[in-house]
């Protein structure tokens, strides 16, 4: 049984390497419109990048996966183009720790969580050493958490804890 899911894992991070990881589950399936407001794009600017680019679509309710394979292009490819259309008063948003564990978070390395969320690498390694869990820099979340007999998910829960814990004031 652990052959045919380590098999399934190796599609999955096969796929993420091809196609990138999407920013939400099911990403492709959102029009341009829900797509835009949920990752903090003006609308109005993706319109301009996609003309720019010469993407052609019908309007703001079709899917980011019906633009791409209209365009014979993936739906990372047709993010890739729009993404320059963040929003400036959310662009500081990135340094918010999640309240759930975002999508090929397993993947990342604790270093790389640590420079996307901008946090304190000594002060997460101390966290997860009070918890009892060994952890490197070079480490993905993922190995961590299967170094430690634990699941990913705990050690996501581990590093908010750590968060949510040093932005308290006493």
């Amino acid at each position: 049984m652990s052959t045919i899911v380590d098999f399934g894992e190796s599609i999955k991070d096969a796929a993420a390497v091809k196609y990138g990881e999407p920013p939400y589950g099911h990403a492709e399936l959102s029009s341009l419109k829900i797509f835009a407001r949920k990752e903090h794009l003006d609308l109005k600017k993706c319109a301009g990048f996609l003309l720019q680019a010469g993407i052609r679509y019908e309007n703001s309710r079709q899917s980011i996966g019906e633009i791409a394979k209209k365009n014979n292009l993936t739906p990372s490819q047709v993010y890739e183009i729009i993404k320059p259309a963040k929003e400036q008063n959310i662009e500081d948003d990135r340094s918010v720790f999640p309240d759930s564990s975002p999508p090929g978070f397993g993947r990342k390395r604790l270093a790389e969580v640590c420079l996307e969320f901008n946090l304190s690498m000594p002060a997460i390694l101390d966290s997860l050493s009070k918890k009892g869990v060994k952890a490197k820099p070079t480490h993905s979340i993922k190995e961590i958490a299967e170094k430690n007999g634990l699941d990913p998910m705990v050690v996501f829960e581990i590093i908010r804890e750590a968060i949510n814990g040093s932005s308290k004031s006493p």
